[in-house]
């Protein structure tokens, strides 16, 4: 079976799957030990030139037409949904708490974002 590429070359043409049809999973639950002492904040809301990573997570999936996310927080986590509610003109938002992510980590967290999104 031949298949035609797409414009850009990158996927066949046939392909009539568009970011809308994607809900993203973010994983916000954890508390960011990694980074040391550069915060105590989460790691989702640090300044990258001066728009949080997660605002800039949203602006993102905004772009390309993602219009569903699932965020899966846990630490902080009033600091990080008020953070992702006062991006405007973002995807719809579905919050998801993983309450035990001290124990239970990024995979659970994952589990539920994707049972979330199904």
């Amino acid at each position: 079976m031949e298949t035609e590429e797409s414009d850009d070359g990158k996927r066949p043409a046939s392909d009539a799957t568009c970011a809308a049809d994607y809900t993203a999973v973010l994983l916000l639950a954890g508390c960011g030990t990694r980074i040391g002492t550069v915060t105590d904040e989460p790691k989702s809301l640090l300044p990258v030139a001066g728009l949080s990573i997660l605002h800039r997570h949203l602006r993102a999936f905004a772009r390309v037409g993602i219009r569903k996310v699932v965020l899966v927080v846990g630490y902080r986590k009033d600091l990080v949904v008020a953070e992702a509610r006062s991006f405007e003109s973002g995807p719809e938002l579905t919050v998801i708490s993983n309450d035990d992510y001290q124990n239970k980590g990024n995979g659970y967290s994952l589990y539920m974002g994707i049972e979330s999104a199904a």
